[in-house]
Parts: structure tokens; sequence; C-alpha cells
């Protein structure tokens, strides 16, 4: 039998079985990689020795459950419907990803759409290109440099103002009209979402239900040397330009935490992608869990 053919029929929609979106949806309920593709392929074998030709959606949801049940997997079989109230309820889901230059963000965020389904990662240095090709220098001149460099361009309006601090919240605050728009439209449209960038520093994001928002840190200077060197061995930005301005990296990133603290935002010490990953994905998990059970 060509499993390909069987269908299964949701309130709304009629569409062919996929073990491939099943293993997605078995590592977005924590399973990992793995064990979701032979899970995926178990019920996939199941269906075809019932014959089964189309299945309700429920129906499929309950198989899906018992079969995590029987190999152990309780915890999981709970993730598993608990996004499929979420998927059901049309809610986003939006994850932001902060910190310091070189700090990992950018591979979390692709491993964590991977492992969540997430198609949509959008970085905040290509929403601040888009503004720049749409404002003038002159009007907003603050888009125009580096994070680290903004200050040495802008004047504060005391000498006792710390030059980096004051250019990047410049920087940050533009960008952020951005940054809060695309999140706005996601819960319009009920897409999920994952930003990353160094301009998600808390207080200048709306905080709002299904939104979680995350601080990566490097784990030492001698780490983030290391990370930033990665960062831009294979791209045309030398990493030398980086390096020879880790004070004021280094200053944007304690102020960066500093926020967090301020505002009950999660700082993670980055210092494997599996651990990160899944310190974010307990802490996502948890928190729709206490609303899912809560509504």
């Amino acid at each position: 039998m060509v499993i390909g053919v069987v269908d299964v029929r949701g309130h709304k929609y009629i569409m062919p079985f996929s073990k491939g979106v099943l293993s997605i949806s078995l590592m977005r309920a924590k399973l990992d990689v793995a064990e979701a593709y032979i899970t995926a392929r178990e019920v996939e074998k199941d269906l075809e020795s019932r014959g089964v030709w189309e299945i309700e959606e429920e129906e499929l949801v309950d198989l899906v459950k018992q079969k995590l049940i029987g190999k152990g997997f309780e915890k999981n079989a709970v993730y598993y419907e608990m996004w499929q109230k979420i998927r059901e309820e049309k809610k986003s889901v939006i994850i932001l990803l902060g910190g310091a230059t070189a700090s990992g963000k950018s591979t979390i965020a692709s491993e964590l759409g991977y492992r969540l389904g997430i198609r949509r990662v959008i970085g905040t240095d290509s929403i601040r290109e888009v503004m720049r090709k749409m404002l003038s220098i002159e009007l907003i001149p603050s888009l125009y440099y580096s994070s680290f460099l903004v200050g040495r361009n802008l004047k504060p309006p005391s000498s006792y103002i710390n030059k980096t601090i004051y250019g990047f919240e410049k920087q940050t605050s533009n960008v952020a009209v951005g940054i809060n728009a695309i999140i706005e439209r996601a819960r319009g449209e009920g897409f999920n979402l994952i930003l990353e960038g160094i301009h998600l520093v808390p207080g200048y994001i709306k905080d709002e239900d299904n939104l979680s928002h995350f601080i990566l840190n490097p784990p030492s200077i001698e780490q983030h040397k290391s990370m930033i060197i990665k960062r831009f061995m294979n791209v045309k930005r030398p990493a030398d330009r980086y390096l020879d301005h880790l004070t004021e990296i280094g200053e944007i990133k304690d102020y960066i935490n500093e926020t967090a603290r301020s505002n009950d935002v999660k700082i993670i010490q980055n210092c494997t992608v599996s651990d990160t990953i899944e310190e974010i994905m307990t802490d996502v998990i948890g928190k729709l869990s206490e609303k899912v059970t809560a509504g």
C-alpha cells in the first residue's frame, strides 16, 4: 500500500498523511530527532497495517498520543496534545533571542526553528537594513552604524553619559519600531515567529501572551573571542573589526543583561547548542502548558 494516499481529515481541510510533518510535531513535543522519526514511521506502519485510507485528525492525534505513552513518553504525549490545541486556537508562538554581538543567536535561532517547525526566523539586522533603505542618514543616523560604533557618531546630551550605551539605545529604540510591527503582524495573522538580534533588548519590546524572551550570553571573554572569530570566518567583514572593539561590545552586553534582570527576562549562558536549545524549549513549553491548562 502507498501510505501517501491516506488522507487526514480536519475540520476545514483534507491533507495527505506525512511522517515528515508528524516527526516535526514530535520534535516540537521535545522528542529527540531520531526518536521523532522512528515514532512517525511506526505510526505510518500502524495505518498501513490497518488498511486505513482516511482518518480523522482527532483520531490521528489520539493514535500518536497512545503510541508515545506506550513507549514511555508520557510527558511528550502531553506536550504533543498541547501543541495541537495551540494550533487549533490559531495562537502565534513568538520567541525572541537577544544578546551581544556573536553570542550565538543566529545559530540557536536556526536550530530552534528546525526543532519547533517554525519557518519564519528573522534577524533584527535585516529589519535595520530595510529601515535604512527607507530612512536617510540625515533623518535617523543611528541606523547607519554598527551597534558598538553608533555612539562615536552621535553626540550625547551630556559628557557624563556613556557614548556606547547612548548610541546603542538610540539605534535599539528605532529598530524596535520595526520589531514590534512584525510581532503585531504575526499575532494578527496567527503565524509562529523567531526573532534574533542584538536589538531585542528587554523593555523595548511589547510583552504579550505566548511571547518568550531570552538573552544569550557567551560563557567567558575567551570563548566570546572564539565565537567572534568563528562567526566572521567565512564572511566579508573581518573579525578584527569586532575584536578591536571588545570593550564596547562588552559594555553593550552588560547593559543588555542589566535590562534583562530588571525586566525578569531569562539570561542563558550559551555554553553548547544542545544545552541552550534544551533550556529554551523547556521554558517555552512550560510557559505554554500553563496557559493551555489555565485556558
